[in-house]
């Protein structure tokens, strides 16, 4: 992940990573850990496995995306972040630690434990849901302990992979 492109981007843009963690209360390596499980390489319009609308470096869907800016936004900033700049760096961290503080306050959780929210929304997860977040995510299948597959040891199997 460290190479040269990265590292230049990170050069770039590590005010506004820490400038924004700080905002929420965030670590900002909390937020450079998200970025790293969540990175898909170069190509910002997908992440391997995934057959879905996430783009960008925290890899955030369509749908999340526009709530975000038209839900979250406005009722934590008192603003709305503009929808159009999905692609503009500071806008992309700043709607990133957003969403991961929204996870850890839904949630009651520090915000290393939300980031296991961060891709299947903060609400319950379910026997149900469990099964589809974990065919829909092959880095968390990877670490899932061998046997069915419910919402407690997706839970378990997401903590191993976003802590480690």
């Amino acid at each position: 992940l460290l190479n040269s492109k990265w590292w230049e981007w990170f050069k770039e843009n590590q005010n506004y990573i820490i400038y924004y963690a700080n905002k929420f209360w965030i670590n900002p390596w909390t937020v450079l850990k998200l970025m790293i499980k969540e990175w898909s390489g170069w190509d910002v319009t997908k992440w391997p496995g995934w057959k879905n609308t996430a783009t960008w470096f925290w890899q955030i869907t369509d749908w999340t995306w526009n709530d975000i800016c038209n839900r979250i936004a406005p009722k934590y900033l008192w603003q709305t972040i503009d929808k159009s700049k999905r692609f503009d760096a500071p806008t992309q961290i700043l709607a990133t630690c957003l969403y991961l503080d929204f996870c850890a306050k839904t949630r009651w959780v520090s915000h290393e434990e939300a980031m296991i929210y961060y891709h299947t929304w903060p609400w319950k997860i379910t026997d149900e849901t469990a099964k589809s977040y974990i065919n829909n995510n092959p880095a968390i299948a990877r670490v899932h302990w061998p046997g069915p597959v419910t919402a407690e040891s997706y839970k378990d199997a997401a903590m191993r992979y976003y802590l480690n």
